[in-house]
């Protein structure tokens, strides 16, 4: 859309809740794109960060408050691969 704003790190987690909270949601897809600013560290706009341990906290809880519930995450930055390895799903889940 024009005028459209830079995604925020609170943004995001939000939408995380939102749909941690909507119990017809069963799949989660999460795109992110933006630089690797570190291991573990988005840049997704100016000085705004986004941690792998916080987006991987919500995708925890979506996934825990639900059975059967699944999450489908694709990181397209650079350095990547630093931060997939630390949105693992919790133990028993996919």
């Amino acid at each position: 859309p024009r005028n459209a704003q830079p995604p925020t790190k609170a943004a995001i987690l939000a939408a995380v809740a939102d749909a941690t909270a909507n119990p017809e949601t069963a799949r989660l897809f999460v795109h992110l794109a933006g630089e690797s600013s570190g291991p573990g560290t988005l840049r997704l706009s100016g000085s705004e960060l986004l941690n792998a341990a916080d987006l991987d906290a919500a995708l925890d809880a979506f996934q825990q408050a639900q059975p059967g519930r699944k999450v489908i995450l694709s990181v397209d930055a650079p350095g990547s691969g630093s931060f997939l390895p630390l949105c693992t799903a919790p133990p028993g889940l996919e």
